[in-house]
């Protein structure tokens, strides 16, 4: 099998030993023997493809000591989905050890402070959130809802509301659809307020086939 760079280059006629460039009249011979070097010099010159503006072979080699470009919108979105996913505090993009680490790698890398990450942070969460609206809203089957409730050890409950389903591919699926604090007295009324509010904001009031509670005796 050809596997030197240069072969997308030419048409090639094993019966003759010929390789005619794409790119220009000019036909050299191509014995396996004899190495490629004078087919990548060839690419390296042709005036087709230095009219046609296209790629050259040098456009294809890797040479040491090459800055790549540094596109800082993209390493500070990057930089805060770690950080939602590692559940790291966004102070963390501030702290000196670690940007001296990535500027070691990154001789361009900038600084991204707390309040940009929290900012990316949240847009990521919102783009997300309508992607998952938008997949309810296409999604036929029904939905299973499940409500857990907890002390935070500091004088308040929340309650953590989750919908289950089973995809197009037989999956069990699960995403949270809203996360709130539980208003006194825990009593039914405020929590069916807590599961409306996400059932009604993912649009899934019409797809409920079960709610299950983790402790239904607080339900009264």
């Amino acid at each position: 099998k050809n596997r030197s760079v240069v072969w997308p280059h030419f048409f090639l006629n094993t019966i003759k030993n010929k390789a005619k460039c794409r790119h220009c009249p000019k036909v050299l011979t191509a014995v396996s023997k004899n190495g490629t070097n004078h087919l990548k010099r060839h690419i390296q010159r042709c005036p087709g493809l230095a009219s046609a503006g296209q790629s050259t072979l040098d456009d294809f080699v890797i040479r040491p000591n090459t800055q790549e470009s540094y596109n800082y919108e993209e390493c500070s979105n990057e930089l805060s989905r770690m950080i939602i996913q590692t559940e790291t505090p966004f102070l963390f993009s501030e702290h000196p050890a670690f940007n001296k680490y990535v500027k070691k790698n990154q001789s361009q890398h900038k600084e991204t402070s707390r309040k940009v990450v929290k900012s990316k942070a949240m847009a990521q969460y919102c783009n997300i959130k309508q992607e998952l609206i938008s997949d309810f809203a296409n999604n036929t089957c029904r939905f299973n809802i499940t409500a857990d409730g907890w002390d935070s050890g500091t004088d308040y409950s929340y309650v953590c509301i989750t919908a289950h389903w089973i995809d197009r591919d037989w999956v069990l699926q699960k995403r949270i659809i809203e996360f709130a604090k539980l208003e006194f007295p825990h009593n039914a009324t405020n929590y069916h307020n807590i599961i409306m509010n996400g059932i009604n904001e993912y649009g899934l009031r019409s797809k409920i086939l079960s709610v299950t509670f983790d402790n239904a005796t607080s339900m009264t």
